[in-house]
């Protein structure tokens, strides 16, 4: 076999009747040897595992390691995670395997690979999926390296599936109130994901935890945005306070969180 082949789903048949299970002995022998040596590249070709549905049948974990395979070496692989879904489908766990790849990769650090997986909103256990995942990226470590990696379930979501979305997450922010990092990344997720939510669950969170001292050390804005030259990073971090400031003072108890909205007050003249 050569080093750098493309298998595709109907390629061998005319040896099914010879040998039943070709595509997996073949794929096996591909995935062996790019784990040896990762310049031993193969390429799977379109819907490889959905025209293969024995294959699916007889060795899903091949096909599993398989796809975390090419989604390592080929950037454009399932661009419509149609794969993935059928993966999916099989067994809902995958979304955390793949999860941990795209980490260990440290592919979201990098703007030319996106991962999108609003898909799974459609889908049975989805939720319970998007949920699980999102406790995987309580880590500081993750969420410094792997800037708004909790938007890939909400980026370009549909309209349909935003109340569900925010209650999913006002969820998880009751179950993690405490904790920072959790709370960062719920805020980063509404903040570049679903920005007309973000008074709202401000103050969804501030009543969960009215702590002063948590509330000054989460990450209110962005680390970064983007100007064309009309608006100052201060002008537009001040921006991004103000709007958290009338939100608190929205509240009909807005005096209980005076200290809050001191310190917005300074952060906007700064």
């Amino acid at each position: 076999l050569n080093v750098r082949v493309k298998l595709d789903e109907r390629q061998y048949d005319n040896f099914l009747s010879i040998e039943p299970c070709i595509y997996e002995k073949i794929l096996t022998i591909l995935l062996d040897k790019s784990n040896l040596d990762n310049s031993n590249k193969f390429e799977l070709g379109w819907k490889f595992f959905q025209n293969n549905n024995t294959l699916l049948q007889t060795n899903l974990t091949l096909c599993k390691k398989a796809y975390l395979n090419q989604v390592q070496y080929h950037n454009s692989y399932d661009f419509d995670k149609s794969e993935f879904l059928c993966l999916y489908d099989r067994d809902k766990s995958f979304v955390l395997e793949f999860i941990k790849k795209i980490i260990s990769l440290n592919y979201l650090s990098y703007t030319n690979y996106h991962v999108n997986l609003i898909c799974l909103w459609d889908l049975d256990g989805g939720e319970s999926a998007i949920y699980s995942s999102l406790e995987q990226f309580i880590d500081p470590d993750i969420l410094y390296h792997h800037n708004h990696i909790g938007t890939i379930f909400f980026i370009n979501l549909p309209e349909e599936h935003h109340l569900k979305a925010i209650e999913l997450l006002k969820k998880f922010s009751i179950e993690y109130g405490d904790n920072q990092v959790a709370i960062n990344l719920v805020l980063d997720i509404v903040r570049n994901s679903l920005k007309q939510y973000y008074p709202e669950i401000i103050k969804f969170i501030l009543q969960q935890n009215s702590d002063p001292t948590f509330f000054e050390k989460l990450e209110l804005n962005n680390n970064h945005f983007s100007s064309n030259g009309g608006m100052l990073w201060s002008d537009y971090k001040a921006s991004e306070y103000k709007a958290i400031y009338k939100a608190i003072k929205s509240l009909p108890n807005a005096s209980s969180y005076i200290n809050h909205l001191e310190y917005l007050a300074d952060e906007i003249d700064y």
